[in-house]
């Protein structure tokens, strides 16, 4: 079948503005159109997911503990296990005070206490962490934990 004639049934946008009343440096309204009955939420979500992945920044994307094999192991001398730790590390909220664009923290945790957020900057001073009183792990005695964390 010939794509031209495929294509002549889809409406294709005829402009594409911005609404100059609106522009910051954090914002901006657009207003494309016209487009088929249902196209507009597809592009839309489309163009939604694309600006949501382009924003920088930084995010913790890998973890290892010595000791454990898999994300349903528990952790030897941790009230949580390592799903739970993966899942309050998803919370922390970052930034590296250099350019790197990765960084690996080597983390050794021993005897009783609590591991919070704030408490990954005692490890790498180049991080600043946005919610430092956020609880990561609750240690026992026992623990003895070497930790790498991927940012």
């Amino acid at each position: 079948m010939n794509v031209s004639k495929i294509l002549s049934f889809f409406v294709f946008p005829q402009s594409v503005v911005c609404e100059k009343n609106s522009l910051t440096d954090r914002y901006a309204k657009f207003y494309i159109g016209p487009f088929d009955k249902g196209v507009a939420t597809t592009v839309g979500n489309s163009l939604r997911r694309f600006l949501l992945s382009s924003v920088p920044g930084y995010a913790i994307s890998a973890v290892s503990i010595d000791g454990v094999l898999h994300e349903f192991s528990p952790i030897n001398g941790a009230k949580e296990d390592f799903t739970d730790f993966i899942l309050n590390l998803k919370q922390v909220r970052l930034k590296l005070l250099s350019e790197a664009d990765r960084k690996e923290v080597f983390i050794h945790l021993k005897g009783e206490q609590v591991f919070k957020a704030g408490d990954l900057n005692k490890f790498d001073s180049d991080i600043f962490v946005a919610n430092p009183d956020l609880v990561l792990l609750n240690l026992n005695e026992d623990a003895d934990l070497r930790i790498k964390i991927v940012i």
